[in-house]
Formats: C-alpha cells, structure tokens, sequence
C-alpha cells in the first residue's frame, strides 16, 4: 500500500498498490474523507477553527471527482488541512510525487511582508543569474509579489497565526513543478531593478543546500551571545549546547533565538532550558479530544470541554551536580529513559547515566 499523503496529526491516508500510478477518482475521495474524518475527530482545537468542516468535506468531494494531475490535488488538499489554522498540520506527498515538486534555491524572508533574498546556494544557473543577497522579489511571472502569495500560494498554507501564516507562504512563495522556469523582478539593495531567471531544480525528495545547523552562536558586543535553536530533532542539540556553554563564565547576556524552531522533540527544549532558570516555572499545557459516542446518541453538540486537558507541568533547574536514581521515587518508578528525563524537569533530578 502507498500513502498519497501524510496528515501532520500523525495520520496516514493509505491508496492504490502500484507506486507512482495515476490516483483515480475514487481514490482521491477516499483521500479527502479519510483526512476529514481524522480530523474531525482528532483535532483539539476545534474552538479554534472558523472554517465549516462539513462543508470543506463535501466541496472536496466534488473537487476529487475532477480530472486532475496528482500535483494539483496535493495542492487542494493541502488548502484542506490549512482550513485547521494549525501550524503542526500539513499534507505530506509520497516520494514520487515530492520528486515532481521543486523551488529554486533561494532562501527567502518576509521583513514588513516584503519578500527578501537572503543567500542563495551556488550553483551554474545562480551564477549567471547573480541575485543580490536582500534583494526584494516585486514580481514573479509578471504577477506583483504580493498578489502572487494572497492569491496563489496563502490559500495552502497551514498557521496558527497570520504573522506566521504570510512568513511560510514567502519561503514556499516559488514552489512548483520541477524544471519549470520562473521569471523573478528584483529590487536590488540600492534601488535599481532587474530581471532574472531561475528554475525550480530543488525537489521536497532533495537535501536543501540552504538547510540551517541546528544551533548557530553568535558574539555580540559587551559579551552577549547569540544562540539560535533552529531545530530540536536530535538530542545532539543539547551535548552542543553543553560543549559551547558548559558554565557560561564570561557572559553578560544571552539570547535565545527560537523561531526557527518549529518541530522537533519538546524535551530537547526544556533541557536547554532547565539550564538557563534558576527557579520552577509553568511548563507546556496539553489538551487532547475524547469521543464519546453517547453525545450524538443525545444529541448533545462537541464542545472544548468534552476532552482531556491536563495542567502545566511544573519546570525546575537542572542542578549542576550529578543525581542518583534513589533521590527520586518518581526516577525508581520509571522504566523507559522518556519517563526518566520527565522525572528530571518535574523534580530537578539530574538522571545518572
């Protein structure tokens, strides 16, 4: 079985046998309801969302029926899950289809939502094209830049904020099919404009050459640091930070740069963190639905509270010396290492190794 796509809830919507063929009508209604049903009955924060579900449902279902490229209905599903305003739910296409799906490679920023060129990897085409770094994108194929992201691109794209919603839309502002060719007009630092051309060559199967470490540090003056966590993934990221700051001796100040953080594993985080805090504070609060049939059977409509939410936890320092396991009933009741580092942030234990 393939998966036409992935559900950022964690969900896969499993399809056709044969990788690669061409997705049938069928198969793409089953697509549609299957993420619909997911999330209908998965997704917390339903008092969040201004969009009617039960509507999205049945315009998909007629969009599915459409003859389509696989690509274009990627797209409509994609405009499905962005429906959530959720910034941990997407679609993910299978890997015949995310080779069909590429961006040239130009790294792009929104600074007062003005698209900017901020580095750019080198390759034949860049060096003939020789965009500026911090040149700003007025036009692509003729459309001014900002109609461009409105009209073509917001649509898809998934965000709990619209701050955040217009930042992911300028970086996949020039996403498309691979080997086609887009004409960009550029401001230049200084005023003047130009034309270039660049082709989408970059595919979603493909390492991005502008991918950034996952912990970048920065001296500024007067002895203040800059760290950026750009992503918590690996427990590398942590044996990083202990290596660069292993008591923080000569420092003033230190800033935590964490907006490029935006997946990854929450425990690699509160362990950067229990060394930077100094006394307990509030950790994460969670929340996750629960379906009790019985409601529809009564006619009683969902609401926020009809789920399980749980407290924040409190977060302690990390003590600098090391811990044995007896310091903690919490530490001699848990098996798995996960369990164990929780008993650290809700104890200020340091776990032995």
């Amino acid at each position: 079985m393939r998966s036409v796509a992935v559900l950022g809830l964690g969900l896969a919507v499993p399809l056709a046998p044969v990788a690669g063929q061409q997705l049938t009508a069928t198969e793409r209604a089953e697509a549609v309801a299957t993420i619909w049903a997911e999330a209908r009955y998965n997704f917390a924060s339903w008092d969040r969302v201004r969009a009617d579900w039960d509507s999205a449902l049945a315009a998909n279902l007629k969009l599915a029926a459409q003859v389509q490229s696989d690509v274009l209905f990627y797209r409509r599903l994609r405009r499905l899950v962005a429906l959530l305003g959720d910034g941990q739910a997407g679609v993910i296409p299978p890997a015949h289809l995310r080779s069909r799906i590429a961006r040239p490679p130009l790294l792009l920023h929104s600074v007062e939502q003005r698209p900017l060129i901020l580095e750019y990897a080198e390759n034949d085409e860049m060096r003939v094209a020789r965009p500026e770094r911090l040149a700003e994108i007025l036009a692509v194929q003729g459309v001014p830049a900002e109609s461009w992201i409105r009209d073509s691109v917001l649509p898809e794209i998934s965000a709990a904020t619209p701050p955040d919603r217009w930042q992911r839309a300028v970086q996949w502002m020039l996403q498309g099919e691979k080997g086609t060719t887009l004409h960009l007009l550029l401001r230049l630092p200084g005023g003047d404009q130009r034309g270039i051309s660049v082709t989408r060559s970059v595919s979603l199967n493909d390492h991005w050459p502008l991918e950034r470490p996952e912990l970048e540090i920065d001296s500024l003056p007067g002895g203040v640091v800059r760290v950026r966590l750009n992503a918590l993934a690996e427990e590398d990221v942590v044996r990083r930070f202990d290596r660069a700051f292993p008591d923080f001796a000569g420092l003033t100040g230190l800033i935590l740069d964490l907006r490029y953080a935006a997946s990854g594993e929450s425990r690699y985080g509160y362990e950067i963190l229990a060394r930077l805090t100094a006394r307990a504070f509030q950790a994460a609060r969670w929340r996750t639905p629960q379906y009790r049939p019985v409601f529809r059977a009564w006619r009683v409509p969902p609401r926020p509270s009809h789920g399980t939410a749980r407290p924040p936890t409190p977060f302690r320092p990390a003590p600098s010396g090391p811990a044995t396991p007896d310091r903690s009933r919490c530490w001699r009741r848990a098996r798995r290492p996960a369990r164990r580092r929780t008993c650290w942030w809700r104890s200020g234990t340091r776990p032995a190794a």
